[in-house]
């Protein structure tokens, strides 16, 4: 129930439709038909539902497929739970005050138990609703709303990476995007060093707003000037170029990767908190130094070194600046301590190769 008493504090805040835009392509994803799923089963009702804001209309989401209908009215039960911070549950409608006289005028004449929650944003504006109905009326205990809940939370999520894929979207339209290769590395197929710390400004005033987490990483390739001296610019940059393919591969699909340096590259991590951190970094230096390439009689491969920065839960005020500038003295700390290895901002010590193996069960990527 963290999510329901995490509301209690924030005040019940509603959004137009104009200002949700919840496009097509959120209702289209599959994830919200899965989420329904598993609410029918799980509760063995007639209907599951989830109900998404468009900018005109609204789309309902049920196991069998999406349409696209007008809105809930006002007092009906999914336009009375929008207006609610906590789940709204009816075990018997006929004989609940709120809306027996109003259910023989709307849709959910035929239902007389309904259990729904409004589905939120991360600055709590309600973009729709969750929720389970059936004919007979039904008993619905704390154990069965905290189920509901980790649905909600579930579908959430879901529309949380649909609006970070619009923040990058309407990042690239910012930086004048307007053709394929703008805003982008020409040598690397990355973001370029302006977009990158776009990117990262704007994800950090999201995080200011939302309290949410945030982690950025400063990765550099350690041996590459030494490439460059022994096999010419040719191989240092094919190598460079194949650090930036194994980087793209191994980030979640919302994660950010841009050139920052000549052989530095920024990631930055929505969602990922320090523990989140080191573990992508880890992730990141083994696939790396796993990975060789043939010159000649050769196979030559390279290391990374890695400084990771996170939001901490007490930032009043964080800035891209301030993220970029711890992660750029945990990256000065690993390259001290003798390259390929990650170290956390704030840490005495940098952490060695493979010393992160125990972090993994703390971090675990939506979507992958």
């Amino acid at each position: 129930m963290a999510h329901a008493l995490k509301a209690q504090k924030s005040s019940v805040r509603h959004q137009s439709a104009g200002e949700a835009g919840v496009a097509a392509s959120a209702a289209d994803s599959g994830t919200f038909e899965r989420v329904v799923r598993a609410a029918r089963r799980r509760f063995d009702t007639a209907i599951a539902l989830v109900s998404l804001r468009e900018a005109d209309n609204w789309r309902y989401v049920t196991p069998s497929g999406v349409s696209v209908g007008a809105p809930p009215a006002e007092r009906s039960f999914c336009g009375s739970a929008l207006r609610q911070l906590l789940p709204l549950v009816v075990t018997d409608a006929a004989a609940d005050a709120r809306f027996a006289s109003m259910l023989p005028n709307t849709r959910d004449a035929c239902h007389r138990f309904y259990a729904g929650r409004a589905l939120r944003d991360a600055q709590g504006f309600a973009l729709g609703t969750l929720c389970v109905m059936d004919p007979a009326p039904r008993s619905f205990n704390d154990d069965a709303r905290e189920e509901l809940d980790d649905l909600a939370d579930w579908a959430e999520a879901a529309l949380a990476r649909w609006q970070l894929g619009c923040d990058r979207r309407a990042l690239a339209q910012m930086l004048g995007v307007a053709s394929e290769g703008q805003g982008l590395d020409a040598e690397l197929k990355v973001w370029d060093r302006e977009a990158i710390t776009g990117l990262l400004e704007r994800e950090t005033r999201r995080v200011a707003r939302s309290r949410g987490a945030l982690s950025v990483l400063r990765v550099d390739v350690d041996q590459l000037q030494s490439l460059d001296a022994r096999y010419g610019r040719a191989v240092s940059s094919t190598v460079l170029k194949s650090v930036a393919q194994s980087l793209r591969g191994t980030l979640r699909p919302y994660d950010a990767v841009g050139r920052y340096a000549e052989d530095e590259f920024l990631v930055v991590l929505p969602d990922s908190d320090e523990a989140g951190a080191a573990v992508v970094g880890e992730r990141l230096r083994r696939r790396v130094t796993e990975d060789a390439m043939a010159v000649g009689v050769d196979r030559i491969s390279c290391t990374l070194s890695v400084g990771a920065a996170a939001v901490q839960a007490d930032a009043l005020a964080p800035s891209a600046e301030g993220l970029l500038a711890a992660a750029g003295g945990a990256l000065r700390e690993a390259k001290r301590a003798g390259c390929n290895r990650v170290h956390l901002a704030g840490r005495s010590s940098p952490r060695v190769p493979g010393a992160l193996r125990g972090w993994s069960a703390e971090w675990s990527p939506l979507g992958r």
